[in-house]
């Protein structure tokens, strides 16, 4: 059950920063908001660099995760 929970965790941050940028685009696309959307740019840009280190992250996390599945399995 322990592999199930760190499933879960990865899940979890992979959809909150989805999530975030989904989020933000919405914002930008905002009518009638008088929200100037060139303001969320910046922040898309840095989410864009996010997406980067999650990528990383995932395969850290899953090479990681495959030697505790072999460690299990022998």
């Amino acid at each position: 059950m322990q592999k199930a929970h760190l499933y879960e965790a990865s899940l979890l941050v992979n959809r909150g920063v989805d999530e975030a940028v989904r989020g933000l685009e919405r914002l930008k696309r905002a009518k009638d908001s008088q929200l100037d959307p060139s303001c969320f740019d910046e922040e898309l840009v840095l989410f864009a660099d996010v997406g980067t280190a999650r990528a990383d992250a995932n395969r850290e996390f899953f090479d990681n995760f495959e030697t505790v599945v072999e460690d299990d399995a022998s």
